[in-house]
């Protein structure tokens, strides 16, 4: 599907409900012409934008688009190579405040908190912003832009062209690639000594990663998640975190030989998680499950092997998908994986 607009100018804020508080945020918010390391080089509007999403809709514009609409883990993704959000909606604070680490390295003083939660989106307030682009992630193939509320999708989705890319069913290296001709296409230099230094370290770390995976031959790993009813296990080919660790040979079980469609093996009891043992957990650090301490809690989980041995290994599922970001993972599951020992369980 291919969507034409009609010319769209720069649009500024300062002159839209002149005098708010509001209004000086979102003027300071658009999508201003950086140069230096993290790659945005030129003017926004200074070159028409071009660009095919995950959903396979293709968005042509006359100019680059100025007036970005985010959703906070895509602005993480883009904020590593000089692409500003105008707007923000989707995690962006923890509940004491702090910044939620979906959005890495983010200012979020810089732009309109459009929404926390998920279903809390401020559509007049989007509105507002009188956006040129909304970007967000898409989930499970569907159409739908992750974080946009069904129930005002319609009034939503008019209002500007969208881009959405695709965060499950891929290697997050493959997300990372697809943020980087999103942010190409959005007028930065991908080729910036800041952005090759990252991705050069990506590369290092990835490299790394591989060769203590393949050094531990023998070895289990179980990515697990829950709450204080329910342990969820995750399947390696469907989350983009797991399948990056999962190709570079970290031998994450797929329990029940789960399709990549399928985020979850099939539901148990945290009585029977020790059918399935393993010498390296990772634990899931997303605030929708349970704290390590939490789950330490639950006696069957703190009484299999690998946790007595404390071979436990964080998995940042929601961590940014940029090189930076990555290259932090990596080198901490490798760190994980060089202190395992294989068959404890």
């Amino acid at each position: 599907m291919t969507i034409f607009r009609s010319p769209v100018t720069r649009r500024r804020f300062l002159g839209v409900a002149a005098g708010t508080a509001a209004t000086a945020a979102l003027a300071a918010c658009t999508n201003s012409a950086n140069t230096g390391d993290d790659g945005n080089t030129g003017d926004a509007g200074a070159t028409p934008f071009d660009f095919t999403d995950d959903r396979n809709e293709r968005v042509q514009l006359p100019s680059t688009p100025g007036n970005i609409v985010m959703y906070a883990g895509s602005a993480a993704a883009l904020w590593e190579y000089g692409i500003r959000p105008a707007a923000l909606f989707g995690p962006q604070r923890l509940g004491d405040g702090t910044p939620d680490p979906q959005v890495g390295r983010v200012d979020l003083d810089s732009a309109v908190d459009l929404g926390n939660a998920f279903n809390e989106f401020d559509v007049p307030r989007y509105i507002k912003t009188q956006p040129d682009l909304l970007v967000s992630m898409v989930v499970n193939n569907q159409q739908g832009l992750w974080y946009v509320p069904e129930d005002s999708a319609d009034e939503i989705m008019k209002q500007a062209p969208s881009a959405g890319i695709m965060m499950v069913q891929k290697n997050a290296s493959a997300v990372i690639e697809r943020y980087e001709q999103l942010a190409k296409a959005l007028g930065a230099d991908i080729e910036a000594p800041g952005i090759t230094k990252a991705r050069g370290d990506f590369e290092k770390a990835t490299a790394r990663l591989a060769d203590v995976a393949k050094s531990k031959n023998g070895l289990r790993v179980l990515a697990v998640s829950g709450t204080a009813e329910t342990p969820y296990l995750g399947n390696p080919l469907a989350h983009a975190s797991l399948r990056y660790l999962h190709e570079a040979g970290v031998p994450i079980m797929n329990v029940g030989d789960q399709p990549e469609t399928q985020t979850w093996a099939p539901d148990i009891t945290w009585e029977q998680i020790n059918k399935y043992p393993a010498d390296v957990i990772l634990h899931d650090v997303r605030t929708q499950s349970l704290t390590l301490d939490q789950l330490k809690e639950i006696d069957v989980f703190n009484q299999l092997p690998s946790v007595q041995a404390g071979a436990l290994i964080p998995w940042r599922t929601e961590n940014p998908y940029s090189y930076h970001s990555y290259a932090q993972i990596a080198g901490e599951v490798a760190d994980g994986l060089e202190r395992a020992k294989a068959g404890i369980a």
